[in-house]
């Protein structure tokens, strides 16, 4: 099935921002793991724990970074949209709040085999990405609700949709 090409450049532009904010926890990740070496060679010379812990930070900087480098034409929603649209059962936004405030934002699209795959969605604009994917998936249930995860939970092909005649 052809992917709507205004969709998929929709989609490029959020998971590259999603890619963006990896990078940056990449770097946060890497400026903590220097801070045990810096220390530890302040007070003349880092001990054994600070040096697993500057390795623990720098080994999750680099897997960030390998993540983040990864081509976002190949995020694995571009597959799921183009050979098994059909499969998309539901699709729903999730933030994630810190205090009052959004700190981040994905949209989900669930399939009937009951997988997950989330997709970056710049605050703001989930409702947006929302609804270009469930005009591309309109047979699938649009929207969260606990009652809505339940049935997915048990049964998730009985939230596909009839098409509208």
């Amino acid at each position: 099935m052809a992917l709507d090409p205004a969709l998929e450049q929709q989609l490029l532009a959020h998971i590259r921002k999603g890619k963006k904010d990896l990078m940056g926890m990449a770097i946060l990740a890497a400026a903590i793991g220097a801070l045990p070496f810096i220390i530890g060679f302040a007070k003349g010379g880092p001990k054994t724990g600070q040096v697993v812990i500057g390795i623990v930070f720098f080994a999750i900087a680099g897997l960030l970074v390998f993540f983040a480098k990864q081509d976002p034409a190949q995020h694995p929603v571009f597959k799921v949209l183009r050979e098994r649209a059909g499969d998309v059962v539901w699709a729903y936004v999730s933030t994630t709040r810190q205090g009052a405030s959004v700190v981040r934002s994905e949209v989900v699209l669930a399939t009937v085999d009951g997988k997950r795959l989330n997709v970056n969605a710049a605050i703001g604009s989930e409702q947006e990405l929302l609804g270009g994917l469930a005009r591309s998936v309109p047979h699938a249930t649009v929207g969260f609700s606990p009652e809505t995860e339940q049935q997915f939970l048990k049964d998730p092909a009985s939230l596909r949709r009839q098409a509208a005649v």
